[in-house]
């Protein structure tokens, strides 16, 4: 009977043969940050679109208490047309 051994990595991945770096140390030819430069002043994606969403919430909370605000003051609004002629003839 024959049994076969597999040894994992830290990561979870099978280590590649002959190819093992010291822990800490990318292999060489692989950095964790290639394919992902970005032109001096930009701004990457993520960021602007944190940002834009930051203001959209602001702006939405801010309508909310807006639309709440107006709620508030129907009913007042409503009672004194309703019954605001009459109060002002009982003076």
């Amino acid at each position: 009977m024959t049994t076969a051994t597999i040894s994992l990595s830290p990561t979870g991945r099978p280590a590649a043969a002959g190819r093992a770096a010291p822990a800490g140390k990318p292999i060489a030819g692989r950095s964790a940050t290639a394919g992902r430069t970005t032109p001096a002043g930009a701004t990457p994606a993520s960021a602007l679109s944190t940002t834009r969403a930051a203001v959209l919430s602001v702006l939405g909370s801010m309508l909310a208490i807006g639309v709440a605000a107006i709620g508030v003051l129907v009913v007042p609004i409503a009672a004194l047309v309703a019954f605001g002629p009459a109060l002002l003839q009982a003076f």
